[in-house]
């Protein structure tokens, strides 16, 4: 269809930023979708990965934002179950949301899938920025969780 003409197409939330960093320069104009970029610009996503860059000197990566959000609803299922056993959390899980860095996600309770908003971006080389990244995944697009499906 011509698409690598005009860009680099990749799988939903690859490549990682510590991979982009490795080699700033051959990876720029990757288009992908991820849940979260450091681009995204609301105090959540700005408190995130702040902390993140505090806590691991590191480029906050996708991957660390999801694995938060991912704990955060677990935790909150657990608090809400009064209980560790899988069964109540479960049961705790169905319905729940939790407004993270990527905005407010949701455990469906018709189908346990969670409904995230989502980002499409484009890799570019990173303007000055508190990480010393040297690339970006800019956010071009800001998907709504019922803009990606699956319907309810």
């Amino acid at each position: 269809f011509g698409l690598m003409k005009k860009g680099k197409v990749v799988a939903g939330g690859s490549p990682s930023e510590a991979a982009l960093e490795a080699a700033p320069e051959t990876q720029v104009g990757i288009i992908t979708a991820s849940a979260w970029s450091w681009d995204i610009d609301t105090p959540a996503s700005k408190a995130f990965a702040k902390a993140y860059w505090e806590e691991f000197k590191a480029v906050p990566p996708a991957q660390g934002a999801q694995a938060y959000l991912g704990a955060m609803m677990l935790f909150s299922a657990i608090e809400k179950a009064g209980s560790t056993k899988v069964e109540r959390i479960a049961e705790a899980l169905k319905g729940s949301t939790y407004d993270g860095p990527y905005g407010v996600v949701r455990i469906s309770p018709k189908d346990n899938s969670m409904r995230t908003p989502a980002v499409l971006t484009e890799t570019q080389l990173a303007p000055p920025n508190p990480f010393g990244a040297k690339i970006i995944k800019k956010v071009l697009v800001h998907l709504k969780p019922e803009e990606i499906g699956p319907a309810e």
